[in-house]
């Protein structure tokens, strides 16, 4: 067969948001007669986002808590309007207790449904009288949930009465894991986890505690806090590297580093300008977030600090990075991406990194970005010229 001079690329039609990272698909495309169309012959796709938020509980959490609280709306508009199909739900940097090595408690990995906080005492102890307890009875929300954004402020509130000693890439490994919450993470789906803390990561087999909870006979407040303050050792030969908690993640979403069908982001201490704010506002163990700034690096994630008074622009970049990167188009022929163009609705889409499209030449896909984001029921068209001819 004679190949003519101009050659069609990709027509998908879509039945959700768009095809996510998380596909592989394996579908060949076929040279059309006179059209000389590339067709995908499979055209499912999914527009699924699975997130997890790992909410610090521990002292001094409550202002940044209550700020991503007062903002989640910012978070939760795009999944919604764009009729995302999603799960959400919440953990804490603390969830790692539940293995055999601290207190084999597989309540502190359950995914949360709220909390009870108690009042302390003038030592910053707690007493016996409850001062919140609230719980949705939701631990995975889903589109459709009544008072989504409430159920979700409930789920997330968890005070600051949690473990001192942060280990939030453990926690979200071993939550990930158990069976209480199978079924969480679907394998078409795409994994986003969101960190909030105001001290690094520490996982490792280090500073075991047997007796964690609350303050010993004796010990005075000041000994309490000690016991439990961080070490902060980077060096600690026990510390377990970014690189396994980025292992387990490709592992569990069968990803490649080429291709990862997640990220993680985080919002944290970025800064010595922040580390000694949070200090002089009486949080003096906080500090800077760098295992957390790695991994979202590695991962394609989004940073915030933990010092903005308002969340709202931190979480507005997290929800359109994960969206972008959710509804990635994977081209099954190299293009010519000056021959590129894209129609979605039939209305032709720009190549724009903001509000359009963009070529990701390390894994040949197409990215929509911003406000150009096709909604549930779009109908996508991405014509090319190949570079070569199957």
């Amino acid at each position: 067969m004679k190949l003519g001079t101009k050659t069609k690329g990709l027509v998908v039609s879509i039945s959700a948001l768009a095809m996510t990272a998380c596909s592989n698909n394996q579908s060949s495309f076929s040279l059309l007669p006179a059209s000389q169309n590339f067709q995908q012959s499979n055209s499912s796709t999914s527009n699924k986002v699975d997130l997890l938020w790992v909410v610090d509980n521990s002292p001094s959490m409550i202002p940044a808590q209550n700020n991503i609280l007062n903002n989640i709306s910012a978070f939760m508009t795009n999944f919604q309007s764009k009729n995302l199909d999603f799960k959400l739900a919440v953990t804490t940097t603390e969830a790692y207790l539940a293995g055999t090595k601290f207190t084999g408690n597989n309540a502190y990995s359950q995914f949360r449904d709220g909390a009870t906080l108690y009042q302390l005492d003038a030592q910053g102890r707690p007493t016996t009288t409850v001062s919140y307890s609230k719980y949705s009875g939701i631990f995975v929300i889903v589109p459709g949930v009544l008072n989504l954004i409430n159920t979700f402020i409930t789920n997330a509130y968890q005070g600051d009465q949690g473990s001192g000693d942060e280990r939030a890439f453990r926690s979200l490994q071993i939550a990930l894991n158990d069976s209480q919450n199978t079924g969480f993470h679907r394998p078409d789906a795409y994994l986003a986890v969101i960190i909030l803390s105001d001290e690094d990561d520490f996982s490792g087999d280090s500073r075991i505690e047997g007796s964690w909870i609350g303050q010993l006979p004796g010990e005075t407040f000041a000994q309490y806090q000690a016991r439990y303050v961080p070490d902060h050792d980077y060096a600690a030969p026990t510390l377990d590297s970014v690189a396994t908690y980025i292992s387990f993640l490709d592992t569990f979403t069968n990803s490649t580093p080429s291709n990862r069908h997640y990220n993680v982001s985080a919002i944290s201490v970025l800064d010595n300008t922040c580390q000694t704010a949070q200090t002089s506002a009486g949080s003096p163990n906080s500090i800077i977030g760098q295992r957390y700034v790695d991994i979202a690096h590695q991962t394609a994630g989004t940073v915030g600090s933990l010092c903005d008074t308002n969340f709202a622009a931190t979480l507005t970049k997290i929800q359109e990075n994960i969206l972008e990167l959710s509804s990635q188009f994977f081209l099954q022929r190299t293009p010519v991406v000056s021959s590129i163009s894209v129609v979605v609705n039939s209305a032709s889409i720009s190549q724009d990194p903001v509000n359009g499209w963009t070529y990701n030449a390390t894994v040949n896909s197409i990215v929509f970005h911003g406000s150009s984001i096709p909604p549930q029921g779009a109908n996508i068209a991405i014509n090319f010229d190949p570079t070569t001819i199957k």
